[in-house]
């Protein structure tokens, strides 16, 4: 003997139309893929010309550093030779202390030049993702562009390469998808 209540239950849905909807989340999701796509360039973009601004960066500091280096040592010699002239007569103190005021001068940029040649090393190695200083010697050649092209034909070449706005648009069209829905 049983006593209590018992039942039971079967459903069945069968959905015979669901007006576009399922159409409109395939869409919808496309474009989100596409908006990640875009995302994704857009950041590889960020990434190569941090890259390319920091090894730029470098190269005119490795440049100004050697023109301050070369300072230093023009300003020495002219440092030597006042001092010689000071010693036979020929020149009153007031231009050898205003070449000691030079030369030192000259030092003291050649250091500011030095510590920005380790820090733009710094930014460089930060850009490639890099914890340690490797020592190189970069080789930079001055770029030319030539494009022919109207100022008004890049703007919009740019407008339609530019991974952001792409990434937009794509936002755009999954809202719209997803408001149809």
């Amino acid at each position: 003997r049983s006593r209590g209540t018992f039942s039971g239950a079967l459903s069945f849905d069968l959905l015979v139309y669901d007006f576009g909807r399922t159409d409109k989340r395939v869409r919808q999701a496309a474009e989100a893929l596409s908006a990640a796509v875009q995302d994704e360039r857009q950041a590889v973009n960020r990434v190569l010309y941090d890259l390319r601004l920091a090894f730029s960066e470098l190269c005119r500091t490795l440049e100004l550093h050697e023109v301050a280096k070369r300072e230093v040592v023009q300003y020495k010699e002219h440092l030597d030779h006042t001092e010689d002239r000071y010693e036979v007569g020929t020149v009153p103190e007031y231009d050898r202390l205003k070449a000691q005021v030079d030369w030192s001068q000259s030092c003291l940029r050649e250091t500011v030049a030095s510590n920005n040649v380790q820090i733009a090393r710094a930014k460089l190695n930060r850009a490639l993702g890099l914890a340690d200083d490797i020592e190189f010697a970069p080789r930079f050649e001055e770029a030319r562009f030539t494009n022919r092209d109207h100022p008004d034909a890049l703007m919009e070449r740019a407008r339609k390469s530019e991974p952001e706005l792409a990434a937009l648009r794509s936002r755009v069209r999954a809202a719209e998808f997803r408001i149809d829905e």
